[in-house]
């Protein structure tokens, strides 16, 4: 009795260490550097292909430079698939999953530090031709807006602000503001408009990821 008691406290401990150990990468390693992009983030521009030089970016030049310096596994797990990986790779590898990834079926389920992309369709309007989409980070947990939406706050590189955006109006580069994504019958992200009031856009596909170290 007392060897069962012993072993179901040592599962526990472990059980939360682990918990512990994937929240702190999410929370506190992501976070941290999301916080301290924002801070600095008057200072920068969007640029498509942009990836820091001159301090300009485009949204996966920026989610590639939070993930290398604060989730350096799932980085490396993109760049498997590409050397620069886009929106595209973004979307394939939180569909994928893997020891450095977990996918997150639910657009109720995100937590702050999670990632959400999505891919154009080949004829959908865009002001970049060669853009593959879009990948911002979750930096609060989504509130419900009725129907099957979601206000889902985010932080990323863009030529211009969400709804209640920390860019000045007409500004680009590095921001935080709120989009809505809507959800099929099962939860799952199913098309998304770039503000509270903006026009829904259904993607090619779209994925929810949660970086593990």
């Amino acid at each position: 009795m007392i060897r069962t008691w012993r072993r179901t406290v040592v599962f526990v401990v472990v059980v939360a260490a682990a918990c512990a150990h994937e929240g702190g990468a999410r929370r506190g390693g992501i976070i941290g550097q999301i916080d301290a992009e924002l801070a600095g983030a008057d200072e920068t521009t969007y640029a498509f292909g942009g990836s820091g030089r001159g301090q300009s970016y485009d949204c996966s030049g920026y989610a590639n430079q939070v993930l290398r310096q604060a989730a350096p596994g799932a980085f490396a797990s993109l760049r498997a698939l590409r050397s620069r990986p886009r929106a595209t790779e973004y979307v394939e590898r939180m569909e994928l999953g893997g020891s450095d990834w977990r996918r997150v079926a639910r657009v109720a389920d995100l937590a702050p530090g999670d990632l959400i992309a999505w891919r154009h369709r080949p004829d959908a309007p865009r002001t970049d031709a060669l853009s593959t989409g879009h990948v911002a980070f979750v930096v609060e947990r989504p509130a419900p807006a009725g129907g099957g939406l979601w206000r889902v706050r985010v932080s990323d590189a863009a030529r211009s602000g969400h709804s209640d955006d920390t860019r000045a109006p007409g500004r680009s580069g590095i921001g935080a503001g709120t989009i809505l994504v809507a959800t099929a019958p099962d939860g799952a992200p199913e098309a998304v408009a770039w503000s509270l009031r903006g026009r829904f856009e259904v993607p090619a596909a779209m994925a929810l990821g949660r970086p593990l170290r």
